[in-house]
């Protein structure tokens, strides 16, 4: 399938932005009216929810990545945003809610569409949230010696219940310094 939203790509990210890698944020979906999916779908929600307003899951994303537990200022969240991408696997709404799943027809046709977007991003890392994304989400042969491969890092999702905030923040946090760059 071909891609339908396109990616949010930060002003900072091809360079590494803060942090000094290229980070792919892969999400799962968005939600919506089914019909009315557009390109810019991603890039609009991000500049919208993730820089021009303070939306728990944004923040919460930001937060796990930087390491944070503290209070996340206006500027620090627009700032944050500029230095990542992000990219929602499924390429249609799965319905106009939260918590309305993807159907295996959408699952099927996501990864054509993600594996062209790493291709155009070679992303560094890629913070893949969810157990069931990262369940369907295509294997990329990872080199640890190649630039040529992004490495992988698996979290809960943010907006589950029962995530381990510690946890995850360990994790990205070992994945990141694992570049040996600036994510000291």
């Amino acid at each position: 399938m071909k891609r339908i939203f396109n990616p949010w790509v930060g002003a900072n990210y091809q360079t590494g932005g803060a942090i000094g890698i290229r980070i792919l944020i892969l999400g799962e979906s968005h939600y919506g009216t089914r019909g009315r999916e557009s390109s810019d779908t991603t890039p609009k929600l991000i500049r919208r929810l993730g820089q021009d307003c303070r939306f728990a899951f944004y923040t919460k994303v930001q937060k796990l990545i930087q390491n944070r537990t503290d209070y996340v200022t206006d500027d620090e969240r627009r700032s944050f945003w500029d230095d990542v991408a992000f990219y929602n696997f499924i390429q249609r709404f799965p319905g106009d809610g939260p918590r309305i799943r993807p159907t295996e027809k959408m699952w099927a046709h996501a990864p054509d569409a993600y594996l062209q977007t790493v291709r155009e991003l070679k992303p560094e890392l890629i913070i893949i949230m969810g157990r069931e994304l990262q369940s369907h989400v295509p294997y990329i042969e990872t080199k640890m010696q190649s630039d040529n491969f992004p490495r992988i890092c698996e979290i809960d999702h943010p907006s589950y219940p029962k995530i381990d905030l510690n946890r995850a923040r360990r994790i990205i946090r070992k994945s990141i310094l694992s570049f040996n760059k600036k994510g000291a």
